[in-house]
C-alpha cells in the first residue's frame, strides 16, 4: 500500500497504472500484473495510454456545487462534472478555515453516457456541524483530468449569499396587557437555522440608552434549546421574564437580537413601548359628619396609572346611581 501511494503522489492515478504495469512487470510479479490488467477491464471509464486517441479526449464540465441536509443532521456537499473523456478524475475535497482545510473522504459515482462517448461523475461530501460553525470555514473541491490537462476548483462558504440555512425571527409576542409589579413574558421563535449554534441576546432600549438584559431580580433570561425541524434545519424560542414597573420601565422597548455564523451582522426585532397599566390601591375609606347632620365618606386610592380614574359612589339598596358630574372623574399621582 506505501508503494501504491508513492506512484499515485508522482505519477497521478491515470498514468500510475501504466508504471504500476511496468513495475509489476520488472520485478517479474506477472500473475498480479494480468490480475490488475483483468480488473481494469472490468471499469469501462479507465483507458489505457497505448490504446488512447488523443483526439477523443475531453475536458470535465461542472455543474455549481448543490447542498443539502442528512437525516444524521450532515451537510452534504455534491459536485456533478459531465462529458469528459477518459473517465477518470482526481477529486479532492477540504473542509475548515481557508488554509489548514483537512482532506475529507467523498463519494464518487460514474456514469456513462448513452452514446459511449463520454462520462459524467457526481461527487458527493458529507461535513459535520462542527466543520462549519466558524465563518472562516470553507468546503473546497478541486477536480485533474489527467489526459487534458484540465484543473478545476470550487468553494463554498456559509456565509456565501445564496446559503440556504439562515436563521428567520417571528416578531416577538408580548402580552396584551402589562400590569405594575406583575411578571410577564416575552417570546420570539427563530427557525429555518444550520448549522444548530444561535447566540441570542435581549435588550432594554430606553430613550437613547441600550441596556443589556441578563438574570437579576427582576429579569429571567433561559438558555436557548433548539430543536431539529422535519428538514433537519433547527428552531429554537427565546423567552424572557421580567417584572415591569412604571417608574423604570414606562416606555422602553425590549429588543431580541440573534448572531449565526452565515449572518454578516445580527438580526434583531423588537417590542414597541411598553405600556404599563397600575391597578388601584385601596388605602381607606373615612366618614365625617358634618355640621348640617349630613355624613361625608372618602377614599384613599393610591399606586395607580394612569392617572384619570372614574369613582362611583353607590347608595346600598338603591340601584339608582346618584352622582354630581365632579365626582365621576378623579385626578391622583401614580405613586
Amino acid at each position: 500500500m506505501d508503494v501504491a501511494d508513492l506512484i499515485r503522489e508522482y505519477y497521478k492515478d491515470v498514468y500510475g497504472v501504466e508504471v504500476t504495469l511496468e513495475v509489476l512487470d520488472k520485478i517479474n510479479e506477472k500473475k498480479v500484473a494480468e490480475e490488475l490488467l483483468e480488473d481494469l477491464k472490468k471499469v469501462n471509464r479507465f483507458v489505457r495510454l497505448t490504446q488512447l486517441e488523443e483526439s477523443k479526449c475531453l475536458a470535465p464540465e461542472a455543474r455549481p456545487m448543490m447542498l443539502h441536509l442528512s437525516d444524521t443532521g450532515e451537510m452534504v456537499c455534491s459536485v456533478t462534472l459531465e462529458t469528459f473523456y477518459p473517465g477518470y478524475l482526481h477529486i479532492e475535497w477540504t473542509c475548515g478555515k481557508e488554509k489548514s482545510g483537512e482532506v475529507s473522504s467523498s463519494l464518487e459515482r460514474y456514469a456513462e453516457s448513452l452514446d459511449h462517448r463520454s462520462f459524467s461523475v457526481c461527487s458527493e461530501v458529507r461535513i459535520s456541524q462542527d466543520s462549519i460553525r466558524s465563518p472562516e470555514s470553507t468546503v473546497h473541491v478541486s477536480w485533474e483530468h489527467e489526459y487534458t490537462n484540465t484543473k478545476g476548483q470550487q468553494t463554498f462558504s456559509i456565509t456565501d449569499h445564496n446559503f440556504l440555512w439562515r436563521p428567520v425571527m417571528d416578531e416577538i409576542q408580548t402580552p396584551s396587557c402589562m400590569y405594575h409589579d406583575n411578571p410577564v413574558v416575552f417570546n420570539c421563535h427563530i427557525s429555518g437555522y444550520y448549522p444548530d449554534n444561535v447566540t441570542v441576546k435581549w435588550f432594554r432600549r430606553n430613550k437613547k440608552t441600550l441596556e443589556f438584559c441578563e438574570d437579576s431580580d427582576n429579569i429571567s433570561v433561559p438558555k436557548i434549546r433548539s430543536n431539529r425541524n422535519p428538514d433537519n434545519t433547527y428552531s429554537c424560542t427565546a423567552k424572557l421574564t421580567m417584572t415591569p414597573s412604571v417608574d423604570n420601565h414606562l416606555g422602553a422597548e425590549y429588543v431580541c437580537q440573534v448572531e449565526h455564523p452565515s449572518l454578516e451582522k445580527a438580526i434583531k426585532r423588537s417590542t414597541r413601548g411598553m405600556e404599563i397599566l397600575a391597578r388601584p390601591q385601596l388605602e381607606s375609606i373615612t366618614k365625617v359628619l358634618e355640621d348640617n347632620m349630613l355624613v361625608q365618606f372618602s377614599m384613599h386610592l393610591t399606586k395607580f396609572y394612569p392617572k384619570d380614574i372614574k369613582v362611583k359612589w353607590h347608595r346600598g339598596g338603591d340601584t339608582t346611581q346618584k352622582r354630581s358630574a365632579a365626582d365621576d372623574t378623579t385626578h391622583g399621582n401614580a405613586g
